[in-house]
């Protein structure tokens, strides 16, 4: 696939995002899960690979905003 054609994909998901969230009034953690979703398929990757990808993806996020969130909460505890 193009280098033109994963940009738009990009500029269109970020778009829809944005209108499920503010116009459609879908929590954020479920518009993700569908533009992740549909980002994943039209950018060509195997159906059979799409939710293992996404749990790969989100995982190491999660963790690493797990970890932040955590030692903040300690620090502030202390303070």
């Amino acid at each position: 696939m193009s280098n033109e054609m994963l940009i738009l994909i990009g500029v269109v998901s970020v778009i829809a995002l944005l209108t499920l969230m503010i116009k459609g009034k879908v929590h954020p953690f479920i518009a993700l899960g569908v533009v992740s979703i549909a980002v994943s398929l039209s950018a060509g990757i195997p159906m059979t690979e799409v939710i293992p990808t996404l749990v790969k993806g989100m995982g190491g996020t999660l963790g690493g905003v797990a970890l932040i969130v955590g030692l903040g909460a300690m620090l502030g505890k202390i303070v």
